[in-house]
């Protein structure tokens, strides 16, 4: 009975990382969008490799839009593998 409690934890936590990680999408679709209207992808270019990282770095750790991409995303993945490995695992016990 318990392992049937924790394979629907599962089911539902992965489906809310999916939730999440289509939210970061959306959210990466606006963005370029944006991006394409007002010319921010030749400011952004011309920082250079190290440049960019350090930008996405940053992005991720404030609250700015693109922390509305990362953070849905990572922590959508992390949901998703949590949900699938209890699910796998109790799927084997029962």
């Amino acid at each position: 009975m318990g392992a049937y409690i924790l394979i629907a934890i599962g089911i539902i936590l992965a489906l809310v990382g999916l939730f999440l990680v289509l939210v970061a999408i959306h959210h990466f679709r606006e963005k370029e969008r944006l991006n394409k209207l007002f010319g921010l992808d030749r400011m952004v270019s011309s920082l250079g490799f190290r440049g960019r990282l350090w930008m996405r770095l940053k992005l991720f750790f404030q609250e700015s839009p693109g922390a509305y991409i990362w953070r849905p995303l990572f922590i959508g993945l992390i949901l998703i593998g949590g949900g699938l490995y209890l699910v796998l695992t109790f799927i084997t016990h029962v």
